[in-house]
């Protein structure tokens, strides 16, 4: 939590590129904390991997609501609720696969269509 506190949900000054750090710290520091340092690994590389797709919504994303999403994960694991998680985390996903879609579509658009 001290993490989500001390980031905050507004970007404030930051830059794209260290508030794509802060979330990416964010999630490897929740599988980090699962002990399963495999599935870290392979969160790592994801990241590496869709790092620039991350950095191309940044600036269109509401981080106050990723921000909301992401405290309320944390207190679900907190009071080991799986049925307080579960949902957070599947609507949160998904919100985020639609909104890095549409950024994307609207990124070819303009390269292709301009």
């Amino acid at each position: 939590m001290a993490f989500l506190e001390n980031t905050g949900p507004e970007p404030g000054d930051r830059s794209v590129e260290e508030l794509v750090r802060l979330d990416e710290t964010f999630h490897e520091g929740l599988m980090a904390m699962s002990g399963n340092m495999e599935m870290l690994r392979v969160l790592k590389n994801i990241n590496a991997r869709i790092r620039f797709v991350r950095w191309i919504d940044m600036e269109r994303c509401d981080r106050r609501v990723s921000q909301s999403d992401h405290r309320d994960i944390l207190l679900g694991l907190k009071a080991r609720d799986p049925d307080r998680c579960i949902p957070i985390l599947s609507k949160h996903i998904e919100r985020r696969h639609d909104q890095i879609s549409a950024a994307l579509k609207e990124g070819l658009a303009q390269i292709y269509m301009a």
